[in-house]
């Protein structure tokens, strides 16, 4: 363990607090996730989830594991698991967008951003997925004017990139 400490205090609060409580598990999964030792995690995500099947940050912690380890398919049914939770969740709306990238189906990640920014129109990040969707497209005229409408929200070193590379 890269952080024995916080390790063993965890376990120690995990067990003090018994299986009603699910703080000191996704506390405990979130170290083992910082750390690399996504068995761990997903055995602390597994102990929360069997409390609250519908914990949103676990999800996400399972959704991070899951893209870590190249399974973007297990990632994307968690994320639609959040998403059928609650279907205006656009942080989940947007990592799901990135998977879709990832994989090159931008068509369903321009889609996504639509969405995204129908719902939450001064939100940066549904503009910069767009952006991005339109820029791996090929369409890089297009590209501008959502990746500048994010820079202007939230500047972001990833979409200054993309931007710069719109115009080479």
């Amino acid at each position: 363990d890269d952080n024995p400490e916080a390790v063993m205090l965890l376990k120690k609060a995990v067990a003090m607090c018994g299986a009603n409580s699910v703080s000191p598990a996704l506390s405990l999964a979130t170290v083992y996730v910082a750390m690399g030792n996504s068995p761990e995690a997903e055995i602390q995500l597994a102990r929360v989830m069997a409390k609250e099947p519908e914990n949103r940050k676990a999800h996400f912690l399972l959704a991070d594991i899951q893209t870590r380890r190249k399974d973007g398919a297990a990632a994307l049914k968690t994320l639609d698991r959040i998403i059928q939770t609650n279907p205006r969740d656009i942080e989940a709306q947007y990592r799901k967008g990135l998977l879709y990238i990832e994989s090159n189906d931008y068509d369903n990640a321009l889609a996504l951003s639509t969405s995204i920014i129908k719902q939450s129109p001064d939100w940066p990040e549904g503009h910069r997925l767009k952006g991005f969707a339109q820029f791996f497209k090929k369409q890089y005229s297009d590209a501008i004017a959502p990746l500048q409408k994010a820079l202007l929200q939230k500047p972001n070193a990833g979409t200054y990139y993309i931007l710069g590379l719109t115009h080479y």
